[in-house]
Formats: structure tokens, sequence, C-alpha cells
């Protein structure tokens, strides 16, 4: 409780002395720094997650002030504590740090990113631009508190509820945002309302659904899982993001073949049909309450909602497909001659679209024409590791007793799949917080797994024991 209290104090008080006091903020600051030190690296590194989670820096955050024309954000604060725990404890504890191939990978992409950014500076791009892209592209460092944490013995269990807890919390923080509860409301005239930490669903939500359908799972479990399915099958129909909606269902229909074939021939299709059953009954639920929500605006919701999706019949005519089309032609245009190295951090496209010139809409385009091949090979060499890990976990899902683990390495493949494909309309991955945090941590839980896993024993005959020191 006492580490609750200065931890809730530490969140409070630097956001309240950022936003009213700026010329106290060293001092307290300070201050601050001292007593966080004194709170173990386990609470500042889950608070760390669960903030970066549960918001995005850059789009509708509610923890930044400007600070002597410089934006100051929290999140940033917060690492950098957690830097400064990690190094108290890493030299009074004699900690290690374990360099893993998935470490290597996102340390290569991370100084490619790091060594573009400073030839962006050379060639004279703008130095917001060149400060903008990098801040929200140096999330990947959190590679090394991730492997602190588990070479100090951390568990993936908790770690995957933290996880959890940072998806509730962006949930929260969403519908604040959305209905104006303490902030001002940002949904557009038809109710719409994009945010950054709604795309870490295309990961909850086949780890929910595998728990929910789960043979051992419990009464009172199962109404939690409900509800937070309800809660963000609201979200997603405020988003009103066609690619996001097509996803989970293609998941849905992934995930419930799989787990129906665990289970007795005779009742597999039942419990195919109990499943559909379920997720139209939490559709419907979060669709009524949605409704009762915004009353008689929900009328314009579901009217834009349908014409978008009517727009994929006649593509050639959608403004969203329309302006991702020109973008990409455009890359093309430009990346000529600059493929192998690209045209560094900060370069800008003359695109059409809404928020600037310097980030256009296809996660791809945006790695080639700031790092050329050379940064999306060390790119995609990740996903590809991961992947490999992800299968191998999968083929022998038997040895992790946890419900939780299990459910978690079921879903990555699924998540993996949906981050690359979904790149090809949004740069999550490489600019965005929230994604770049969550893609993170569940690359660095499936090392560590796929590393407890290669170090089980086998049996006589040959079949590996079931692990337990991961839980």
């Amino acid at each position: 409780m006492v580490y609750a209290g200065l931890f809730v104090w530490s969140l409070l008080g630097a956001y309240i002395a950022v936003w009213f006091k700026p010329k106290i903020v060293i001092p307290f600051l300070g201050i601050t720094a001292i007593i966080l030190t004194i709170i173990p690296f386990e609470m500042i590194f889950f608070g760390s997650v669960i903030l970066g989670l549960a918001h995005n820096p850059t789009y509708g955050n509610i923890f930044e002030s400007s600070v002597g024309g410089f934006n100051l954000w929290l999140l940033e604060l917060f690492i950098g504590f957690l830097f400064i725990t990690m190094i108290i404890e890493f030299i009074t504890k004699k900690g290690k740090l374990k360099i893993t191939p998935m470490f290597v990978l996102f340390a290569l992409f991370l100084l490619s990113t790091v060594a573009q950014t400073i030839r962006g500076y050379t060639l004279g791009y703008a130095v917001n631009e060149l400060r903008g892209s990098l801040r929200n592209s140096l999330y990947p460092i959190l590679i090394i508190p991730i492997s602190f944490y588990f070479s100090a013995g951390g568990t993936v269990k908790r770690f995957i509820k933290v996880l959890f807890i940072g998806w509730i919390a962006s949930i929260i923080i969403y519908f604040m945002i959305y209905f104006g509860i303490f902030f001002q409301s940002q949904q557009n005239f038809v109710g719409r309302l994009l945010w950054p930490p709604v795309h870490n669903l295309l990961c909850f939500f086949p780890i929910l659904i595998v728990l929910l359908l789960s043979k051992d799972v419990k009464p009172k479990d199962m109404m939690s899982y409900v509800g937070i399915l309800i809660l963000s099958m609201m979200l997603i129909v405020m988003t009103q993001s066609r690619s996001i909606i097509g996803t989970i269902s293609v998941e849905f229909l992934m995930i419930v073949p799989i787990i129906a074939y665990t289970r007795p021939r005779g009742k597999r299709l039942i419990f195919v049909f109990n499943s559909f059953l379920i997720m139209a009954a939490v559709v419907a639920i979060g669709v009524l309450l949605l409704k009762l929500a915004k009353g008689d605006e929900f009328v314009y919701l579901v009217k834009n909602m349908t014409d978008r999706f009517r727009g994929l019949i006649a593509w050639r005519r959608d403004m969203a497909i329309g302006s991702r089309r020109y973008q990409i032609y455009e890359s093309l245009k430009i990346l000529q001659g600059n493929w192998i190295i690209g045209r560094g951090v900060g370069f800008e496209w003359y695109s059409l679209f809404t928020y600037g010139k310097s980030r256009i809409d296809s996660l791809y385009f945006m790695i080639f024409g700031h790092q050329g091949m050379i940064g999306m090979v060390s790119f995609l060499a990740i996903y590809a590791l991961w992947m490999q890990r992800s299968i191998a976990l999968f083929m022998h899902l038997r040895i992790f007793g946890d419900r939780l683990i299990r459910a978690f390495i079921i879903a990555q493949p699924l998540f993996i799949i949906n981050v690359l494909v979904s790149g090809i309309a949004q740069p999550g991955a490489y600019l965005l917080p929230p994604q770049e945090i969550m893609i993170v941590c569940c690359a660095m839980i499936t090392e560590y797994l796929y590393r407890e896993y290669r170090k089980s024993k086998t049996d006589k005959n040959g079949v590996v024991k079931p692990l337990v020191s991961v839980s």
C-alpha cells in the first residue's frame, strides 16, 4: 500500500506540477525522481507500461504540457525514472541483462532510426519534424527494462496481466475523451473518434476469446471477460474503423475452429454454434448500450458506418482508399534512386493528407522513405523471428499449464499477421507509441517463453515436460 500510494502521488503530482506550475517543474521532478528510486523497479516498470498503453502522447494526450516551447510528456518522464531505478537496482543488486536474438534485432532497427535521424538533420530537414519522428519511434528502447525484468526473475503471467490493465485503462480514457468527461470531447460530427491505443485490440481480442471459450473458465472470470468484450465492441463501433472491424472478424473466424479442434468430435459443432451465439450477444449488448448512451445521435453514427462499408463496393471512388493509393504512388516516385538508404527521417511527402506532409498512411512506405531497404529488412526481421518463435510455442502449447499464457501464445501469430496487414493503411507500428510498446512487450514475452521452452526437459519418450517456471 505504501508503494502504491507513492506511485499514485508521483503520477498525479508530476501531472499537476507540469500543468499548473511549470516554474517548479525541475525541482519537483528532482524530488519525484528521488522518491521513485525508493519504489521497486518492477512497480515503476509496470506503471510505465500501463501509462504507455493507456494513451498516446501525440494524439488526444491528457498528460502533456508545454514548458518553454517544448511539449513535455509524462510518459517520457516515467521512462526516464524507470531507467534511473533500473540502473540503481542493476548496481546494488548486481543485476544482469540477457542479450537475446530478439533484443539484437530491435536494437539494430533502433540504431538505424537514430542514424537516419542524424542524417535527416545533416540534410537540413525541419527540426520539429525530426524531433517529433524520433520521439515517436524510440519506444523499442523498452527492450532494455523488459530484458532486465525477466533477468531479475519477473514472471510472464504477471506481465500479461499488466498489459490487460493497460488495455482497460485505454478503454476508460477513450470513453472519457469520447463523451467529454473531464476533457473536451473529440468525436466528430458523425460520432467518430479514432485513437491510436484502440489498435491494440488486435492482440487482446483473440486472447479474450480464447479465455472466454476455455473449458475450465470460472463463472466469475467469464463475466469479467464478457464485460471487457462488450466495452471493446462499443469502442470499435465508435471508431467506425473498417480495418479493425474486418480484422477482429477474421480473428474470431480463425480462433473458433482452432479451439473447436481440441474438443471431442461429437461436441465440436455445438461448440462452434455456442461460440457464435455468445459473440452475437456480446455485439448486440454493446450496440444497445451505445445506443442508450448516444441517444438520438446514434442514428448518425450507424448511417456513417454503413456508408463507409458501402464505399468498399465502389472502392475506386472511396476517399480513404484513394488517399492511400495516392500516397503510395507518390512514394514510389520520390523514392526512385533512394531505395537502399531512403531519404532520412524528417523527409516530407507532398501528399494531400490532412495531418501533414511528414507522415503518410503506410507503415512500409514510411520506413522505406525514412530508412530505405536497410531499415525495412531490419524491421521485417523482427517480425520473422517473432513469428518463428510464436509458431514453435504454438506447436508445443501443451507444455504451458497456465490458461492465460496459453491464450497469449495462441494470439501471437494472429497479432503479428494483423500488424503487418494493417500496416498497409497506417504506420502505427513505427510511429505510434501505444502500438510500438505493445509490439515490443509481446515480442519480448514471446522470446522469453521460447527460451524457456528450449531449456525444457524431455522424458524418456521424447515428450517435453510441462513448464511451471514461466507462470
